[in-house]
């Protein structure tokens, strides 16, 4: 496991195999689980296969495979990474796993496209305590014990990523599995599917075009989005824009005003108002509080 602490930027070895190294595996002809896992220990932009993810404290970004990944510049970069390697049929047994697609899914997939994660907004900090004690079991030549730990704790990790990640996944930005986009967990794909257009569209998105490019009426689309969402489409849209203000106030210099008209909401007062309502802080109080020191 290593940290990354300085005001530099910072590229991470990227996972361009979707295995062990081919000299490991032919000497243990075994197949192996590999996957590299970034903690922000503090708010950072990551660029990953020229995505930028703007992140907090404790998000974390699950990384299958990739051809490249950055931490931008910034007065206090703070991160860690490791990468997480089991024996695949070891990996997959977690009961937890099998009982959701999502990462055994990950596991598997043999493919060259960008696979990778991003949870966002963990309710606890089980997954950071549990990286920590990772980090403690990792020797240069490990016993048997050790390793025995550390692989329970890499299915601690997993299960927890799981347990909330209906909540937690950003899906917005996540490249997911061929699987997942054909359709074997349809009602997550098909909100992220409607959770990037909404996305790339913030400054303007309303209910009817939202509807018309996906194809249906208004009054189906309405009911679908609290189906999907558990909240209504206005709702959902503030969700957005809210959380796309407050990465913006955390990582940019632009002013209030600036990001409230970029993220679409065109009347100032509104957005104050709906700001302080939704977070219980003023914009300016949060860029206080949130910004890198």
């Amino acid at each position: 496991m290593k940290y990354y602490h300085s005001p530099k930027s910072l590229t991470i070895p990227a996972l361009t195999n979707y295995g062990w190294p081919l000299a490991r595996a032919m000497q243990t002809n075994k197949d192996y689980s590999h996957m590299m896992i970034i903690e922000c220990l503090g708010p950072l932009t990551l660029l990953v296969d020229q995505q930028t993810l703007w992140l907090h404290r404790h998000d974390i970004v699950l990384v299958r495979r990739c051809k490249y990944v950055a931490v931008q510049a910034s007065d206090d970069n703070h991160l860690r990474y490791t990468e997480l390697i089991l024996p695949t049929p070891e990996a997959a047994d977690f009961a937890i796993m099998n009982s959701d697609p999502l990462l055994a899914d990950l596991m598997h997939e043999e493919t060259k496209q960008s696979r990778y994660l991003v949870f966002q907004q963990l309710p606890t900090q089980l997954v950071h305590l549990y990286l920590t004690a990772l980090a403690a079991t990792q020797k240069p030549l490990p016993d048997a014990n050790l390793q025995f730990e550390s692989n329970q704790l890499v299915g601690l990790i997993y299960t927890e990523l799981l347990r909330h990640h209906r909540q937690t996944l950003n899906l917005t930005v996540s490249q997911l599995t061929e699987r997942a986009l054909q359709g074997d967990d349809a009602r997550i794909t098909q909100a992220g599917d409607i959770l990037k257009f909404m996305h790339a569209h913030l400054q303007r998105v309303t209910l009817t075009l939202v509807a018309t490019h996906f194809g249906y009426s208004t009054a189906y689309f309405s009911r679908l989005c609290q189906q999907l969402f558990h909240e209504s489409f206005s709702h959902k849209v503030a969700d957005l824009r809210l959380e796309l203000a407050c990465r913006l106030l955390s990582h940019t210099d632009k002013t209030v005003a600036e990001i409230a008209t970029e993220v679409g909401w065109a009347n100032l007062p509104n957005f104050y108002t709906r700001f302080k309502k939704m977070k219980g802080i003023s914009p300016t109080r949060y860029r206080h509080l949130n910004r890198p020191l």
